[in-house]
């Protein structure tokens, strides 16, 4: 979590001074968060988060500038939009009353069965979708070529059950 916490510090200062201080830097941090994220995450590191959030800014920072990192990032963004809510037990579920319960679930009952997912990885999937808004107003139309695999990657979130945010 430190690591992530000093790409967030970075990116932050990198928007303060503005592209043209920063551009040299910016490639800097961005080839050792390109190094950091294709080596993955564990299921709900709190790391990814501020990966995802320093590079959003970067890519705001940097604009057009950003390009050459979004062939890196976008597999990993595109692993986390992939999860789907998986059939769950309802006699496994913990009591609502049950303030100690680690696994908060989001649940949805389709005819006789309950899809759940860790509401958790819903958060992680919002964030990785305001991280491609982020890149495609950043690199508006040289986001062109990444087009093909990000609907890809998006259309079966149209149909997406458990939340209307992602």
């Amino acid at each position: 979590m430190l690591r992530g916490k000093a790409f967030e510090c970075v990116s932050l200062i990198g928007d303060a001074v503005g592209k043209d201080t920063f551009v040299n830097d910016a490639h800097e941090v961005m080839h050792a968060m390109v190094q950091f994220t294709q080596a993955g995450f564990a299921p709900d590191d709190p790391t990814r988060e501020y990966i995802h959030e320093a590079a959003g800014r970067i890519a705001t920072t940097l604009q057009r500038d950003f390009k050459p990192y979004v062939s890196a990032l976008l597999p990993g963004i595109f692993t986390v939009l992939s999860q789907r809510p998986q059939e769950v037990d309802p006699e496994s579920l913990p009591d609502d009353d049950d303030d100690n319960n680690e696994e908060d679930m989001s649940l949805l009952v389709v005819g006789e069965k309950v899809l759940g997912l860790k509401t958790t990885i819903l958060e992680e999937m919002k964030e990785a979708l305001t991280l491609v808004a982020t890149l495609i107003s950043a690199l508006e139309d040289d986001f062109a070529e990444f087009l093909p695999a990000t609907c890809q990657n998006l259309l079966p979130l149209l149909e997406f059950p458990l939340s209307e945010e992602v």
